[in-house]
């Protein structure tokens, strides 16, 4: 089970244990397959892999393609705007 916690200041966001490229690695076994999942070129795998990010939107993707194997570091805001 992955439990990732997440300190808000003023809209920003400092996550702590959340998803890392790493993470993708070790469940896609390589930067190609990560790639191919995502559906971006590898330079784009190669980025996240240099900052040492996943960025919040494909953390969300990466949860819906590993059916919640991995997990975005705080959860996506689901409230309904009228």
């Amino acid at each position: 089970m992955c439990v990732s916690y997440a300190l808000h200041i003023n809209k920003a966001c400092l996550t702590i244990g959340g998803m890392t490229p790493n993470d993708l690695l070790k469940y896609f076994g390589t930067k190609a397959e990560i790639a191919r999942a995502f559906g971006v070129e590898p330079p784009s795998i190669t980025d996240w892999f240099s900052s040492g990010e996943v960025p919040e939107v494909r953390q969300y993707q990466a949860e819906l393609i590993t059916n919640g194997a991995l997990r975005a570091a705080y959860p996506a805001d689901r409230r309904v705007i009228a």
